[in-house]
């Protein structure tokens, strides 16, 4: 018995050959709404108390975890202000963006990889807040994300003279050959 799967548009997204299998997945069961966040679990356990862990404001949500937390905003803001790109608003505001730039192209790679490396580590921290009782500011969130593109890119030697890769580059300290136009 064969299945036939549908094939989703958001897919190339995740899976590609420069975003770690990790942060792949994650963004993977995102997509797909099987992340344990707090209004999930409350279908199953009503009981939960449903607080966003990260700022203790809102119901959490994938919506709010991950894009209208303040906490969630400030690491975005962060990351996206050193790639050079403007703060997403909404979930399907950023993934209709990113699957609109499905080229192939190094920029698009480096948006892809950064959208899916962010949404780790902020789940990543989530449950560090959740389970451990620890805490993490921002800033270190940040770097951490920074630090984990820079090893995926670390291996580009040559790149387009386009002002925006230039500049990711040298954010990133990429030891990088800049080529003619």
């Amino acid at each position: 018995m064969d299945r036939v799967y549908q094939r989703v548009p958001w897919a190339p997204i995740m899976w590609n050959n420069t975003t770690p299998p990790k942060c792949s997945f994650i963004t993977w069961m995102c997509f797909q709404g099987r992340l344990r966040t707090m209004d999930n679990l409350k279908k199953w356990m009503p009981e939960i108390y449903d607080i966003c862990v990260l700022c203790g404001k809102c119901q959490e949500t994938k919506e709010h975890l991950f894009f209208e937390c303040d906490f969630a905003r400030t690491v975005w803001k962060g990351v996206l202000w050193c790639n050079g790109w403007s703060m997403p608003c909404k979930w399907n505001d950023l993934t209709r963006s990113l699957v609109r730039s499905l080229r192939g192209d190094l920029l698009s790679r480096v948006k892809k990889t950064t959208f899916c490396v962010s949404l780790y580590f902020l789940w990543k921290c989530r449950n560090e807040v959740l389970f451990r009782k620890s805490s993490l500011n921002q800033e270190d969130l940040v770097k951490s994300i920074m630090f984990m593109l820079k090893i995926k890119f670390s291996s580009i030697c040559k790149v387009p003279n386009r002002p925006n890769v230039v500049r990711w580059c040298r954010m990133l300290k990429l030891d990088v050959k800049v080529l003619d136009s």
